[in-house]
């Protein structure tokens, strides 16, 4: 009986200490996703920031590659 009783004890002790590990990993694994999710909210942002800035610089640039075309054109020197 008692032999019984310290095998059950001794079972409840290891899976016991198996399940505070097993919850313990859980929680950190939670808030790593949850740190994840922010920065990924935060990056988003920047990324929309950028694409836009990227945009207006692409713009910018197609204008001044027509007003050289444009220039090269009526060039005197070019030809």
């Amino acid at each position: 009986m008692i032999c019984g009783l310290i095998t059950l004890v001794t079972f409840f002790i290891a899976v016991g200490g198996v399940l505070v590990k097993l919850i313990r990993t859980l929680a950190t694994l939670e808030s790593a996703v949850r740190e994840l999710k922010e920065f990924i909210t935060r990056q988003s942002g920047k990324n929309d920031y950028f694409y836009k800035e990227l945009t207006r610089m692409d713009k910018q640039l197609a204008s001044l590659e027509e007003k050289i075309r444009f220039v090269r054109c009526f060039d005197d020197t070019s030809l």
